[in-house]
């Protein structure tokens, strides 16, 4: 899951009840000028909720962004049945590492470069790329992609 993604929080059949005030968030926040927004889709209106949950700061590696919802007997089902906290939890992985894309062998001088990435990618247009010499981790080149 991507930094800053809105995280679902799907239930089982329609909730009322369920707002900001149940969602406890440790190590982040809710993104500022962001709202929990119901699904208006028919078949999930009133039963997914997404919200945009953000780092306090950069985590270190092995720390979690934790979001829960409280027991909370203001969240019902249309029959008045209190919410349930035995729901399983649904854990997402934050992508935290910068793409990689991995070269081998001789290039020609002023020969394009021409980079394959091993995850998908969205182009920025400020940045650099880096290129390091693999025996060693020695930079070799920084290009910026503004001026490239």
């Amino acid at each position: 899951m991507a930094i800053q993604s809105p995280i679902p929080f799907p239930f089982s059949e329609a909730v009322t009840g369920f707002d900001k005030s149940v969602i406890n968030i440790s190590n982040g926040a809710i993104k500022t000028g962001t709202d929990l927004i119901a699904s208006t889709t028919p078949a999930d209106a009133g039963k997914v909720y997404t919200l945009t949950v953000v780092p306090s700061s950069d985590l270190d590696v092995g720390s979690n962004l934790t979001v829960s919802v409280s027991a909370n007997p203001a969240i019902t089902d249309s029959a008045g049945n209190a919410y349930s906290t035995t729901a399983a939890n649904n854990e997402q992985a934050i992508d935290t590492k910068a793409p990689v894309a991995e070269l081998s062998g001789n290039m020609a001088p002023n020969a394009n470069l021409t980079m394959t990435f091993l995850e998908a990618v969205t182009i920025n247009t400020a940045g650099s790329i880096v290129i390091y010499d693999k025996a060693n981790s020695d930079t070799l080149i920084t290009i910026d992609i503004a001026t490239a």
